[in-house]
């Protein structure tokens, strides 16, 4: 199954290590593409493997965005 190509601002779900299930808003690709940095709902940066991701589906993505908004304002 051919995956769809992962750019800057697209959601991905980790789907392997200490991160699994977690959604992610990718914020850097590295050339190689085979890491991004990503940026969690609580807005901690991470170093990911593409081998670990796939991308979110719309409703991953939307229920991300209303959690940014809804308890996002406190992080410096």
């Amino acid at each position: 199954m051919e995956q769809h190509e992962i750019e800057i601002s697209s959601y991905v779900k980790s789907v392997n290590d200490e991160h699994k299930g977690q959604i992610f808003r990718v914020s850097n690709i590295a050339d190689s593409h085979s890491i991004i940095e990503a940026i969690n709902i609580i807005g901690e940066r991470k170093i990911l493997h593409t081998s670990d991701i796939i991308i979110a589906n719309s409703e991953e993505a939307i229920e991300y965005e209303n959690n940014l908004q809804r308890g996002h304002d406190f992080i410096p």
